[in-house]
């Protein structure tokens, strides 16, 4: 479990809810996490299951920033000859 944050009690049918949300590293097919998966279904009232978004590449390490230079044009890269009014700038 990498965080758990609660949300303050609200009234439903006239008892007091609380909200959880956890964030964990895993996959819901690990045998662990459906495990716990199904216990805290077992305690709770509802429960709603979201998966990780799908993000781009980002860097995240300083040698990531390596990548991206050796992905920028240089002026040998056949651009030269453009006529561009900030190339040789």
């Amino acid at each position: 479990m990498t965080s758990i944050q609660s949300r303050p009690p609200k009234m439903t049918d006239n008892a007091r809810v609380m909200d959880f949300n956890i964030d964990f590293y895993g996959t819901y097919e690990d045998p662990k996490v459906k495990k716990c998966m199904l216990e805290l279904r077992q305690l709770s009232v509802a429960m709603t299951q979201l998966g990780t978004p799908e993000v781009p590449w980002f860097p995240t390490k300083i040698e990531d920033f390596d990548f991206i230079g050796k992905r920028i044009l240089g002026s040998g890269d056949g651009i030269e000859d453009v006529d561009h009014p900030g190339f040789k700038d």
